[in-house]
């Protein structure tokens, strides 16, 4: 079931296809990573691709939230008839879309499965701060509860990244609101401190030995990294440039244009190999290519694609949310029933083995994701558009 979209509506198909393409990244970089939980599941060498996936499909989502937000309070902004932004409106919006699934995944994942499933959950250690990860985990802190306690856990973990979108939800309409005509160098700033931050670590990480003073140092830096802030800004930026009509010169434009080859080489580049800052050099170029996409879909009246893969992925997309929050429970569940089943599927190819089992996750988590969109994302969706604000449309996000 698609989002139905008004023709008053700013949805940009091509940034739903984006997301339709990272939510996918992130759930094969899972498929083989919680492989770890169950040693007997089969490996293929091509599965190397995948390594990487996870944070780059997450550096899209980052992006896109970055350039969506911006893009959705700007607009209020410039159509209110105050041109004031409703921040209580812009909450509640954002909670009736991130809370009712992240609920159900820390119900099932921290409260449930970890004592009814037989899975090497966190060494065993599964009660160990266990109040205090609880109290994070319903303050929508879920990034501290990874930060602060790296738990080995396959359920939750996933939820860190929405905690900080959460957070950056908290805090950016108040930048926007207040600092509406200086955002581009506000999010400059914010690129160089992500930049900054990444190059400290990675430079502290490669010390051999660290004294006191160093390690406290550089746990402080990992706490600013994780906020994602550049990558937010990132996307933040694009809106900016995309909503105000910001003119980008004749170099930017060269440099937009050729942005999908940009996204393309450093995409293999990452997958070929570690190296600093890869992850921001990719948003930047992601950043720039998002901007040539809503270009495109605005030049354009939205017209259903007759490409049936441009469609499929845009479909992906619209579910995206739930495929994200419910694809490690799908993995951990078909690799366990796959464990026991081991012994009677050995005459296939080791391949042939691994494929069908990213099919067999692939199918499963899309429907439980459609579900969940059809029947419990629909209705706090219904309810979040009777806080729509006046004349201002729904980008998707």
């Amino acid at each position: 079931m698609q989002p139905k979209i008004s023709p008053s509506t700013h949805y940009f198909p091509s940034l739903q296809i984006a997301r339709g393409v990272a939510a996918l990244a992130v759930l094969l970089n899972h498929a083989k990573a919680k492989k770890d939980f169950f040693p007997a599941m089969p490996r293929a060498i091509w599965e190397f691709w995948f390594n990487s996936l996870g944070v780059m499909g997450l550096t899209i989502f980052f992006c896109l939230s970055g350039f969506l937000i911006t893009h959705l309070l700007l607009k209020e902004q410039l159509n209110a008839p105050t041109h004031v932004i409703n921040l209580r409106r812009f909450y509640i919006k954002r909670a009736l879309r991130i809370l009712p699934l992240y609920g159900v995944v820390i119900i099932l994942g921290h409260f449930l499965l970890p004592f009814l499933m037989d899975v090497d959950i966190e060494g065993g250690q599964v009660w160990a701060h266990y109040g205090i990860k609880t109290l994070l985990f319903l303050l929508v802190l879920p990034n501290y509860v990874l930060f602060v306690f790296k738990p080995h856990q396959p359920f939750t973990d996933i939820t860190w990244s929405i905690g900080v979108e959460e957070q950056f939800y908290l805090a950016w309409p108040f930048v926007v609101k207040k600092y509406a005509q200086k955002l581009l160098p506000i999010c400059a700033v914010l690129i160089v401190v992500q930049i900054s931050v990444e190059l400290a670590c990675y430079y502290l990480d490669s010390l051999k030995e660290q004294g006191q003073l160093l390690f406290y140092t550089n746990k402080i830096l990992r706490a600013i990294e994780w906020t994602r802030c550049g990558y937010f800004a990132i996307g933040a930026a694009g809106a900016v440039v995309y909503t105000l009509k910001k003119p980008l010169g004749s170099f930017g434009e060269r440099i937009v244009q050729w942005s999908p080859w940009l996204v393309v080489l450093i995409s293999l580049a990452i997958i070929a190999g570690k190296f600093p800052l890869q992850m921001l050099a990719l948003g930047l170029a992601y950043g720039c290519f998002q901007l040539k996409l809503v270009q495109a879909d605005a030049a354009n009246p939205i017209i259903p694609s007759k490409v049936l893969w441009k469609r499929w992925l845009e479909w992906v997309g619209a579910i995206s949310y739930g495929v994200y929050m419910y694809h490690c429970f799908v993995i951990v569940f078909v690799y366990k029933a796959a464990t026991n089943w081991v012994a009677h599927w050995q005459f296939l190819p080791t391949n042939w083995q691994v494929i069908l089992l990213h099919c067999v996750v692939l199918i499963i988590t899309l429907a439980i994701a459609q579900l969940s969109f059809q029947y419990l994302e629909s209705y706090f969706l219904r309810l979040k558009n009777r806080w729509k604000a006046p004349s201002v449309g729904n980008s998707g996000s």
